[in-house]
């Protein structure tokens, strides 16, 4: 009895001096917006120091916040990328619950922008230990791209070669078939499950937050395809008060500058020349139009939009018609601060035709004139249908803890007329946990990511069925030292199949950034590089088309064989460079410059080969004497297989070169003037450079296939009252190689190289025009010089064109 007594004597204590240490406690409590829009700020950063130790908390989605705090006076922190720092002195009584609310500014400087690609949280871009890249959506809007990609093809170090994309020179032209650059949509892979080829259409643009470009390996984080970088497009969300836009836009082509068509007499002397293009009078044109819808329902955020598109190409057979659109749904819970879940959902249907090869030779003397299909190798029409369902949930603490399970199910379903049908299912999860700690400037992020696809395909041997599957773990350390040293360590492990093949291998990474003065940044990074073969690499096998070559005596079956032997490939990166910030008056931006090295193992590439029958052929009739007297050539066929192209492990190459970009916006002179301009140099090698190489390639020297040694690109804006004035310009260098096949057995290749060996310039120009606050249009004329031009050889890039743009914002 006595002890049940003392028990309950000392629970009372115990209650007591709960009481007594609540009564000590005070709540600061209150709400944090952004001081120019009001807009409430989620997950800022609060922190003050008692008794020698920081106690914080962050905001809520909704900008809410509340402290505990003993009484007394402190000088409490708030923070958020992105915005200046505010620090304000409070003090407080036992028991008090004090209200405190507080509006942040921006920081101007684009040195502040926030990015996360790059290490999965929120960071500024000017601390980065890798090269990062951002476009804004008034990029996209002002030049009237239909698809991202026409916007990265004007972004400095990056190139789009026949809808491939490659970074400072990493990847050349793959067939469509395998990228060493991963593509995200809101931080997931939106590659195609077979092929890892990206659909620049499908990709939602009419509610763009950014695009972020990182340059560099970056495996360690995003897995195989990220071997040489990222392209990740985030999606805007819904502020307090909604948005919403719409577009519409009409266009047409104009005549080629080389449209000469050659008249005959009878007896087949030169009559007169005439201009004509095969569309006569009636232009091709294109039209779309877009809407996007972002609002806020108490808890409950819509993001909504849509694009429609119909274009009659400028190359005969080529047409786009297509329909998207798509919708993200996220609640975020009112009891429950800090969690949300979601589903993101786009819709796209698509009719296309399209040909590989433009008939340079026999087009202008035909009878309807230019740009016509290299009719041996017929066009492909098709009938696509794409989908990506994204369910996630999220949860943020207001201790800087924070998960993520994401998810998405891509269906690409292209059904076509030559028997390269293919219908796959691509499943992806992942888990990510997060830990901030802010009295130590310490960040540890950690993750399990899988995926899964299912491929149904007439282009993979006359309809079978196959499937890949991945598994992998990461893991990285981001900690800041002295307030100015940043220093990222990064690993994965993954574990690849396809079929009966599979393999497991760890990658790393490692990166600093120091602050060396107020807006100098001195990065140094290294990252380790993987790809495993796509299903389309090891699989793919289709005939093409039956090409005729002058001087041999038959036809060639030409086509895409498998190698079910295929190897991955791996490598690294390492980079060395210096971001400065400027201000010269008004305008404000930054310079960046960096040295790179990238080196690659068994690098995988499409490689032609032909028939053991027919390459005697080839040195008998003259047609490509060097190939045929090969002892050993790398991809040879048998049977009726004729001449084509096979993915091999080509060796070891080497890609080193000087990446310097300058970025900007602000008054010059007194005018609004946007700036984006870059230049890139690369030295893309073989390791050993033999016989079999030079044979194969358009070069004697030792140069990759299909990259541009010198690029440069610049984007400028200016305002002057209600107009906005702005033209973009390109310049690529001769691409030195490609492949000697398409000189020696294609129409007209060789021919238009010959004739364009000085490089390309390309200039675009537009003109916009602020109807009110809320209206505009625009005025946009590309290719102004009506250049004629190719960046893949055989594919004619586009003549000149107009487009008017209205958009109205509500």
């Amino acid at each position: 009895m006595k002890e049940l007594q003392r028990i309950c004597i000392y629970f009372l204590l115990f209650l007591a001096s709960l009481a007594v240490h609540a009564q000590k406690e005070a709540t600061l409590k209150g709400n944090v917006t952004d001081a120019e829009s009001g807009e409430p700020l989620g997950f800022v950063n609060i922190s003050t120091t008692v008794n020698a130790e920081t106690r914080g908390t962050q905001t809520d989605f909704d900008g809410n916040f509340a402290l505990q705090l003993p009484a007394g006076n402190y000088d409490i922190t708030f923070s958020y990328v992105g915005y200046t720092d505010r620090k304000v002195n409070q003090k407080i009584a036992a028991g008090d619950v004090v209200t405190l609310n507080i509006a942040m500014g921006q920081q101007t400087e684009l040195l502040e922008q926030v990015v996360v690609t790059a290490g999965k949280f929120e960071q500024k871009l000017g601390e980065q230990t890798v090269s990062l890249e951002v476009i804004k959506p008034s990029l996209v809007e002002n030049t009237n791209s239909t698809a991202i990609d026409q916007t990265l093809q004007r972004t400095p170090g990056v190139d789009v070669v026949d809808g491939q994309a490659n970074i400072r020179g990493g990847s050349g032209y793959s067939y469509g078939a395998g990228s060493r650059v991963m593509l995200l949509m809101d931080d997931i892979p939106v590659l195609t499950a077979d092929a890892g080829f990206p659909n620049w259409d499908f990709l939602p643009i009419e509610n763009l937050e950014q695009v972020e470009i990182v340059k560099g390996a970056s495996s360690a984080l995003y897995g195989s395809s990220a071997m040489n970088g990222i392209i990740n497009l985030r999606t805007a969300y819904p502020k307090s008060t909604p948005e919403g836009k719409i577009s519409f836009f009409t266009g047409m082509y104009q005549n080629p500058s080389n449209n000469e068509v050659i008249r005959y007499n009878a007896d087949s002397t030169v009559m007169d020349t005439v201009k004509k293009s095969w569309w006569g009078g009636a232009y091709p044109i294109e039209t779309g139009a877009s809407f996007a819808y972002r609002k806020k329902f108490n808890q409950f955020d819509l993001v909504t939009g849509g694009y429609f598109f119909n274009e009659t190409g400028w190359r005969r057979p080529d047409y786009g018609r297509l329909g998207r659109i798509n919708a993200n749904l996220r609640y975020r819970f009112k009891n429950v601060p800090g969690l949300s879940i979601g589903l993101n959902t786009n819709l796209q249907k698509n009719t296309s035709a399209s040909f590989l090869i433009w008939d340079r030779n026999n087009a202008p003397s035909s009878a309807e004139g230019a740009y016509l299909l290299y009719t041996a190798l017929p066009p492909i029409n098709n009938n696509g249908l794409k989908a990506t369902v994204d369910p996630f949930v999220e949860y943020f603490s207001a201790s800087g803890f924070k998960v993520k399970v994401l998810g998405r199910y891509y269906k690409n379903n292209n059904q076509n007329d030559t028997n390269q049908s293919t219908n796959s299912d691509f499943f992806y999860g992942e888990t990510q946990v997060q830990k901030r700690f802010e009295d130590i400037a310490f960040t540890l992020t950690g993750g399990v990511a899988a995926n899964k696809a299912k491929v149904d395909a007439e282009l993979y041997g006359g309809g079978d069925q196959f499937s890949s599957s991945n598994i992998a773990t990461y893991l990285q350390l981001d900690k800041k030292f002295f307030g100015k040293l940043n220093v990222s360590l990064g690993a994965r492990y993954e574990f690849n199949k396809i079929e009966d093949d599979s393999e497991a291998k760890p990658v790393f990474r490692a990166g600093v950034n120091y602050q060396a003065a107020e807006y100098t940044y001195i990065r140094a990074s290294f990252g380790q590089a993987y790809r495993f073969p796509t299903i389309a690499e090891k699989y793919v096998q289709t005939n093409l088309g039956n090409i005729s070559v002058s001087g041999l005596p038959i036809a060639i079956p030409f086509g895409i064989f498998p190698n079910e032997t295929l190897k991955s490939e791996t490598g690294w990166s390492a980079e060395l460079g210096i971001k400065q910030g400027l201000k010269l008056g008004d305008w404000r931006g930054f310079f960046d410059i960096s040295g790179f090295i990238n080196e690659y193992n068994d690098m995988m590439e499409f490689t032609f080969g032909v028939n053991d029958a027919l390459r005697p052929l080839l040195g008998t009739f003259n047609i490509w004497p060097e190939y045929a007297a090969l002892n050993n050539p790398p991809v040879t066929f048998s049977g009726s297989s004729g001449a084509g192209f096979q993915s091999i492990n080509i060796g070891d190459t080497r890609i080193w070169g000087l990446d310097m970009s300058l970025a900007g916006t602000g008054k010059v002179a007194g005018l609004p003037l946007t700036a984006l301009v870059g230049y890139t140099w690369i030295n893309p090698t073989f390791q050993n450079f033999d016989t079999l190489q030079n044979v194969l390639s358009s070069s004697d020297e030792n140069v990759l296939k299909y990259r541009f040694r010198h690029t440069v690109k610049a984007d400028l804006e200016v305002t002057v009252k209600k107009f906005g004035i702005g033209t973009n310009f390109q310049y690529y260098s001769f691409m030195e190689a490609i492949d000697e096949a398409f000189n020696r057995l294609l129409p007209g290749i060789q021919d238009f190289r010959e004739e364009h060996s000085g490089g390309t310039f390309v200039i675009d120009g537009r003109l916009n025009y602020k109807l009110s606050d809320k209206a505009g249009i625009g005025f946009i004329c590309k290719n102004l010089t009506n250049l004629e031009y190719a960046l893949r050889p055989g594919l004619i890039d586009p003549p000149r064109s107009y487009n008017i743009r209205f958009t109205y914002s509500f």
